[in-house]
């Protein structure tokens, strides 16, 4: 009876895995320093929105990264679950014990790179709301030009009132005789009484 072996990955092969999730990590590292450092600087709304373009699709590698990750790891599992039903010998468990410890399986920089590049995203979106909204005076400046336009109606009020009452003398030569004037006193209205007032008679 002929039996076919399911060959297992090699050592080459691991090595080939590691090599290039390695240099992903790192150059996701890098990418993401360098559009962090944008993100600080860029206030115009162009350049909001191409950096938020930017990091949409460096988040959708990252996943992308993660999952061919977890991909390879399933392939080398059910490789070892074959060739162990096949060839009847029980090499799962040591084998996958070493793929545990290769780097391609260790996901931890590229979970924090994807979370990292989620929040800088949505600090974006917010820097976009801001800068698209009016620029709105803070209460403590709304309240001072309140209370400057209260100040400024009652100067103006003034100024009518003084300019529609006339002075003293014009209010007295315009005042009939005999009749005090709101600024005569009552003691100067009362003397011009009595001198208008004929003398009793004899």
């Amino acid at each position: 009876m002929t039996v076919f072996y399911c060959p297992l990955p090699s050592l080459q092969d691991l090595q080939r895995f590691n090599r290039f999730f390695i240099d992903k990590e790192e150059d996701s590292v890098i990418k993401l320093q360098a559009l962090s450092d944008r993100i600080k600087a860029a206030t115009a709304p162009e350049d909001l929105q191409a950096l938020k373009a930017e990091l949409v699709d460096f988040h959708g590698e990252m996943v992308l990264l993660l999952h061919w990750s977890l991909l390879n790891y399933a392939a080398v599992v059910k490789i070892l679950k074959k060739h162990d039903k096949r060839s009847g010998l029980l090499l799962r468990a040591p084998y996958l014990a070493n793929v545990l410890q290769q780097p391609f399986y260790s996901t931890s920089i590229m979970s924090r790179l994807v979370k990292n590049a989620e929040e800088h995203i949505n600090s974006l979106v917010v820097k976009q709301q801001q800068a698209a909204s009016p620029q709105t005076p803070p209460p403590a400046t709304a309240a001072a030009a309140g209370v400057e336009a209260d100040e400024a109606a009652d100067l103006a009020a003034a100024e009518v009132e003084r300019a529609a009452t006339p002075p003293p003398a014009a209010a007295a030569a315009a005042a009939p005789a005999g009749l005090a004037t709101p600024t005569q006193p009552a003691a100067a209205a009362a003397a011009v009484a009595r001198a208008e007032s004929p003398p009793p008679m004899a």
